[in-house]
């Protein structure tokens, strides 16, 4: 079990960087191609300018699916992309989560006997 949480949690960090570089074309695309909305967001970036404000409106425009009003393909691909990848992250998230207090409150138990 100890394998394979600490596999999900690798997983994790790696997911993260997919997230970046995903996110990161997302909001590329989004400043060239409507900036107006863009500016609107925030001005949201991985990095930079990542604050409170700018990461609750761009999880609320991903969310609502705005991007799906601008009858734009790509950046409806882009994302769709990152609304699946987000959910698919959360359930991993979750069930390593799971795992890790499983395994500490079996440890716990049969260390207090």
């Amino acid at each position: 079990m100890r394998l394979l949480i600490s596999i999900g949690i690798l997983g994790l960090f790696g997911m993260v960087v997919v997230w970046f570089v995903i996110l990161n074309q997302y909001l590329r695309t989004l400043k060239n191609n409507y900036y107006q909305l863009w500016v609107e967001l925030g001005k949201p970036a991985v990095f930079t300018n990542n604050t409170p404000q700018t990461n609750v409106a761009v999880f609320r425009h991903l969310r609502t699916r705005a991007y799906q009003r601008l009858s734009d393909h790509d950046l409806s691909k882009q994302g769709d992309r990152l609304r699946l990848f987000f959910i698919f992250y959360l359930i991993v998230f979750v069930l390593v989560v799971g795992l890790m207090t499983i395994l500490f409150i079996t440890n716990s138990r049969q260390s207090s006997f």
